[in-house]
């Protein structure tokens, strides 16, 4: 039997609850206690598991913002949990006000969105099921017809090889909220407010980025701005939403760690032209350190594309122009640049930016150019630069945001998988070696590196007609032990260390796309 624990928060007590809210005002006392206890007994782990699915479900899907609301899918916990039960189970939690809706449903494309009360929102602990015997069954049974769908699929059984460290990997990310947490506290006096002043937060964010610790990342200006202008978050502070947002970003690890430990893998995949979703890829990209091969001493390595976004997206240029015998100048230009590494440097050579603010260019580039509405691009000064200096690449760019701004997006995700997912790793299974994707990047065994590394840059070739600059790093080699530094950007810092997840998190807001397009679960 897996084993299976249910992440709560630990200011939900579940027993308690139940013996304060449910009554029985028609019985004797004593068979009134009876019937209560009866009712703690049987239903317990029902109350668990709903407030568990709401923890968990950030682990499935990396889009959800720290404090927005996860959406589940209400037909499968009714088929799960008996229609009767999960309605009573909702409808009470919501009476109790440990669990908020946000009651927008669309059929067929959003299930209602759930999060835990504000007022209930702490560090989650691990509790054990109740009835083993008869939750324990079902979850047993729902896992393995989960597996069951992917026994001959070699991306899965990879997958399962991947085991962590717990202990060093829960210490870390222990460390890493107390130093939050406290942070925050430190702070209490400026955050305890409804507004946000941009020069206090700057501070702030600065504050936070000279600790010699690594901490969660602070919600961007923004965005805590706009979450203390909500209906549902009346009455609450900066420092509220902060604490908020730190809580959850532990429990997704947490629960990562624990569903890698426990051996509850999981892969998604929305269609055949899209990502795979995994444990890896929801992994946050400080804790791979902890990754180890379940049956190999080696040691694993991550093979990065250098630049790979606009790497991606010269392979889409590629098929725009396949109809010409020569490409034009600028868009070649715009390959060799990529193929070598140094697309943003140039940019930033020729907007005169200094190398200090790379990281913090790199954001706005992307936001700016290849993520947002053609207006936004169009009035940018990094877009005006690339409007003029690469004409016909910038041509690509606004048609194919010209009707959904988000299209472009979604365009070079689906290239992506077809080079890494179709080709490489396809290649990779056929040749029996090792091979774990995390969308542009793919981790290997240490002895298969060159192996893996040429294959990529052949496949890369044929589809671009030029080669990638490809970064080996070792995971196993603990880089994030010394401080995270954030990204500066103004009034906004974040503490996040790879690139796809500064990018999806600055994507955020009604002018730009979120990089990450699924279907609410």
């Amino acid at each position: 039997m897996i084993q299976h624990q249910f992440s709560i928060p630990s200011k939900i007590d579940i027993n308690k609850l139940l013996r304060d809210n449910i009554t029985f005002p028609n019985l004797a006392a004593d068979k009134a206690e009876n019937k209560l206890q009866r009712y703690i007994n049987d239903h317990q782990d029902k109350y668990a598991y709903f407030i568990s699915k709401i923890v968990e479900t950030r682990v499935f899907n990396r889009s959800i913002k720290n404090d927005d609301y996860v959406c589940l899918n209400w037909e499968k916990l009714r088929d799960f949990l008996g229609k009767r039960y999960a309605d009573e189970v909702r409808a009470n939690l919501l009476q109790w006000n440990i669990i908020q809706c946000d009651n927008h449903f669309i059929r067929g494309t959003k299930s209602f969105g759930y999060r835990i009360h504000p007022s209930y929102v702490s560090k989650s602990i691990l509790r054990d099921i109740f009835k083993v015997e008869v939750m324990g069954k079902k979850l047993d049974a729902q896992h393995k017809e989960y597996v069951k769908k992917y026994t001959r699929n070699t991306t899965y059984s990879n997958l399962k090889k991947l085991c962590i460290d717990v202990d060093k990997a829960i210490t870390y990310v222990d460390t890493k909220l107390d130093t939050t947490i406290s942070f925050l506290y430190d702070n209490i006096d400026v955050l305890s407010t409804t507004t946000v002043e941009d020069k206090m937060y700057s501070k702030v964010c600065k504050d936070i980025s000279l600790l010699s610790h690594p901490t969660y990342s602070l919600t961007l200006v923004h965005l805590l701005k706009s979450k203390l202008q909500r209906n549902d978050n009346k009455g609450l502070t900066a420092f509220d939403i902060l604490i908020e947002s730190a809580y959850n970003q532990y429990d997704t690890d947490v629960m990562s760690i624990s569903k890698i430990k426990n051996k509850q893998f999981f892969l998604e995949q929305p269609d055949t032209e899209s990502r795979i979703y995994t444990n890896l890829t929801s992994l946050s990209t400080d804790l791979r350190q902890f990754l180890y091969h379940h049956s190999s001493t080696e040691k694993l390595v991550n093979l990065d594309i250098r630049n790979s976004q606009p790497f991606i997206f010269a392979a889409i240029l590629k098929d725009y122009y396949k109809a010409s015998t020569v490409l034009p100048e600028d868009v070649q230009e715009y390959i060799n640049l990529c193929a070598v590494g140094t697309i943003y440097e140039e940019i930033m050579n020729r907007l005169q930016v200094e190398e200090t603010q790379r990281r913090t260019f790199k954001i706005k580039f992307f936001a700016n150019l290849f993520f947002c509405k053609n207006q936004h691009s169009e009035n940018s000064k990094a877009g005006k630069l690339f409007m003029q200096d690469f004409p016909n690449v910038y041509r690509v760019i606004h048609e194919n945001k010209a009707v959904n701004y988000k299209y472009l997006a979604i365009l070079m995700q689906r290239k992506e998988a077809s080079i890494i997912l179709k080709t490489i790793s396809k290649k990779l299974q056929k040749q029996g070696i090792y091979h774990n994707t995390i969308h542009d990047s793919v981790i290997v065994l240490e002895s298969d590196v060159e192996t893996v590394k040429n294959l990529m840059l052949e496949a890369f070739t044929d589809a671009i007609g030029v080669a990638p600059s490809i970064k080996a790093e070792v995971l196993a080699e603990e880089k994030f032990e010394a401080s995270i530094a954030p990204i500066e950007m103004g009034l906004l810092s974040i503490n996040y260390n790879d690139f796809d997840d500064i990018l999806s998190i600055y994507l955020l807001s009604d002018e730009y796309c979120y990089e990450e397009l699924l279907l609410a679960s």
